[in-house]
């Protein structure tokens, strides 16, 4: 499995809740620094590593879209099997090209976030352990689903600032 990196083995399902409900305003501030929509073609202009502020910023609310999606199925059903996307970034290969509008995109990263974090939080305690066999055979569970959503957002909000900074 994917690591979430040690800084994120101790989040708490309570931590990944605020964590969730802090992205949508982290990443406007990032993004959309200011209300002038000449900052999109900023966002869209391809860094140094291929990619653009906008596709990691779609990736980041497609992941969640793709955690929670999970992490449902792990709660609702016994035996449940989990693609390597959902914890593994090289993993995932998005079928579309990106071809929303920055406001767009935002929209999306507030609306899975707090999905998410409605999710999250309405999960109970005796369900955390529940887990999901990755395709190859390892288990992953809610509380490292949850864990791995936090890291995503955090991971792809420093990518973000990256290249921002290099144009």
């Amino acid at each position: 499995m994917a690591a979430t990196g040690k800084e994120f083995s101790s989040v708490s399902p309570n931590d990944a809740v605020i964590a969730m409900r802090s992205w949508p305003r982290r990443y406007t501030a990032l993004l959309r620094p200011i209300d002038d929509e000449s900052n999109d073609e900023k966002v869209a202009q391809i860094g140094r590593d291929g990619v653009s502020a906008l596709e990691v910023a779609t990736d980041t609310a497609r992941t969640w879209a793709l955690i929670e999606k999970a992490m449902n199925d792990i709660r609702l059903h016994d035996e449940t099997i989990v693609h390597p996307a959902v914890v593994d970034q090289a993993q995932r290969q998005w079928a579309s090209e990106i071809v929303e509008p920055l406001s767009s995109v935002l929209a999306q990263i507030h609306d899975n976030a707090n999905s998410l974090a409605d999710f999250i939080d309405g999960v109970g305690f005796n369900d955390w352990n529940r887990t999901g066999k990755l395709v190859g055979g390892e288990e992953v569970s809610l509380l490292q689903l949850a864990q791995i959503a936090v890291a995503t957002g955090a991971g792809n909000l420093r990518r973000i600032e990256t290249i921002l900074a290099e144009l």
